[in-house]
């Protein structure tokens, strides 16, 4: 029973008491540390294109959509209604 209340009481302590202080590093800091931890620049930059595929139900409808981007600003996304198929790019 004893316990119960120190640790009782030390919740009560962790709880209201304030948190420290914390300064957070800045994004550039956040960002320059996320390139070292995937393997450097070039591993960031290497690839050179990307292809997702997602299905979507919109009122009751089932929808594919498709998207294939490549370096440097080309895109399609082509989109699969039971209505007929859309593409964009």
């Amino acid at each position: 029973m004893r316990s119960m209340r120190y640790a009782a009481a030390a919740l009560a302590v962790l709880v209201s008491a304030p948190a420290a202080a914390q300064t957070l590093p800045d994004a550039r800091q956040v960002l320059d540390r996320y390139v070292e931890a995937v393997g450097g620049r070039a591993a960031v930059e290497r690839p050179q294109s990307r292809h997702a595929v997602y299905e979507l139900e919109v009122g009751g409808m089932t929808m594919k959509m498709e998207i294939r981007a490549a370096r440097p600003n080309r895109t399609v996304v082509t989109m699969s209604t039971p209505i007929g198929d859309m593409v964009s790019g």
